[in-house]
């Protein structure tokens, strides 16, 4: 009878899970048929407004006279540390990113110690949530509220070095701090973010720094970096291809992923 009931269980989960699946793959096909009609050319009138080391990295990176896209799909291999004291585990991940509608969906499968694990962090109007599950379907670890959704807004806003066409965003301020870093805002939803990107002496971005970010659900915020190099081209826009973040906690620093960028696409219209 308790076998009966286990496997009862079993396939309940499977089946919920796989309907949620189903629901989130359906929102994402749409957000990203949605942003997807929001293209125009890009000339200098466009960055008038912003601070130089930003039009410098703007034209830099082929947006001047490229497009402003409003959805970027990229897809990459790495490492991925679930906390601290974990060995590196293999991941293959896909994120997408909307900016009108505002959202961001990453979905990666960690090979991890204790099995193969299915992850996604999702952003969308004003709430952010973590889930990562043991395949096909068993909970391991869930989180949403205030602080998940605080940082996976900041995660957008770091992200965009992967779009760098939306910059141009009406959600994102920008006021230069120094000859090689600028500061974005970016708001949505009631909620404001802010980071830094540092540039190099050719001005393309090679790190972002923000102190807002949430470490998980612990309540606690440490600086969290974003470092990116060996920038390439994507339809016409150079992005960096290879990043990592890192954590920096006040007892060491915490380097959680690692990974190289193997395709990425812009103005995508569906998954």
């Amino acid at each position: 009878m308790k076998r009966i009931y286990y496997y009862a269980v079993m396939l309940f989960l499977i089946l919920t899970t796989v309907s949620c699946q189903k629901t989130e793959m359906d929102e994402i096909d749409e957000l990203m048929r949605l942003s997807a009609k929001h293209t125009y050319p890009v000339n200098e009138s466009h960055i008038n407004h912003l601070p130089e080391t930003l039009k410098n990295y703007l034209r830099n990176v082929g947006v001047v006279g490229g497009n402003y896209y409003n959805n970027v799909k990229f897809t990459y291999k790495g490492n991925f540390k679930m906390n601290q004291s974990a060995d590196w585990a293999a991941m293959d991940a896909v994120t997408y990113i909307t900016f009108e509608p505002l959202s961001r969906n990453w979905i990666g499968e960690i090979n991890s110690s204790l099995g193969i694990m299915i992850g996604n962090d999702y952003y969308y109007n004003g709430y952010g949530k973590m889930d990562i599950r043991l395949f096909p379907s068993v909970p391991f670890m869930y989180s949403d509220g205030y602080e998940l959704t605080i940082s996976e807004l900041i995660a957008v806003l770091a992200e965009i070095v992967f779009n760098p066409s939306a910059c141009l965003s009406n959600k994102i301020e920008w006021i230069q701090v120094s000859n090689y870093s600028v500061k974005g805002t970016l708001s949505d939803a009631s909620m404001t973010v802010s980071g830094t990107f540092y540039f190099d002496e050719n001005y393309y971005i090679t790190h972002f720094e923000s102190n807002e970010r949430y470490f998980g659900d612990s309540g606690n915020i440490y600086p969290w970096f974003v470092f990116m190099s060996d920038y390439k081209t994507f339809s016409g826009v150079k992005v960096p291809t290879t990043f990592r973040g890192v954590w920096q906690k006040p007892e060491a620093e915490f380097e959680y992923i690692n990974a190289t960028i193997n395709d990425l696409k812009f103005n995508v219209n569906g998954m």
